[in-house]
């Protein structure tokens, strides 16, 4: 029953949010207090070279289970800070966890619109981010351009135009990283539910299977 406990909240600290930092430290808690256990259940248990008990083989199990669940609990946490690098998740990892196994899970996923947009191929998406194109300004060269007036206007108009995209194409930058690291966080939660599910399942399968 210890090694049991300890190993559900093992797996339990799968759920444990990435922002609070203690993912990781819950878990390797976790395997240096099964470590302890199996210490003190060795001294207790008469040596023997025949056979090995059956309590130190399900400690060993369990053991090699919550250093699993560690090892995907630092994969889960790189999957939730894969955002900073400006990189959106693939279509195909898209479709399969928010379109397929967030439902399973019953894990309410929201995305943004353009990441809706993504995982269905639209041609008509493209040609949408392309329409902007800014209007040529008169230069010296053109007509209307002699009067030094109206070349100042022309000129401070055109620097005007160039700041106003410059600043477009920042916040079009900001909202895509965001975007992204919305993506990847979201994703990150759907396979934290998956996996916490299926460490679950294999440690009752584990216990009932030795222990029937």
């Amino acid at each position: 029953m210890p090694c049991l406990v300890v190993t559900l909240v093992a797996l339990l600290g799968l759920l444990v949010p990435n922002e609070s930092g203690e993912k990781i430290t819950i878990g390797i808690t976790s395997l240096l207090a099964m470590i302890v256990l199996l210490l003190v259940s060795s001294q207790s248990t008469p040596p023997t070279s025949i056979v090995t008990p059956l309590i130190v083989v399900y400690y060993t199990i369990n053991i090699v289970i919550v250093s699993l669940s560690v090892g995907l609990a630092v994969f889960t946490l790189n999957i939730h800070h894969r955002g900073a690098r400006g990189h959106r998740p693939p279509r195909l990892v898209k479709t399969l966890c928010f379109g397929f196994l967030a439902k399973i899970l019953l894990v309410k996923v929201d995305l943004p619109e353009s990441a809706k947009l993504e995982m269905i191929p639209n041609p008509a998406n493209h040609q949408a981010m392309n329409a902007y194109q800014p209007a040529p300004t008169p230069t010296e060269g053109q007509p209307g351009g002699g009067n030094n007036v109206v070349d100042v206007l022309n000129r401070l108009l055109h620097t005007v135009e160039k700041a106003m995209d410059l600043h477009k194409r920042r916040i079009t930058t900001q909202d895509s990283l965001d975007e992204a690291t919305y993506e990847w966080k979201q994703l990150a939660i759907v396979l934290e539910r998956a996996l916490t599910i299926i460490f679950l399942i294999v440690t009752v399968c584990t216990t009932i299977a030795m222990f029937s």
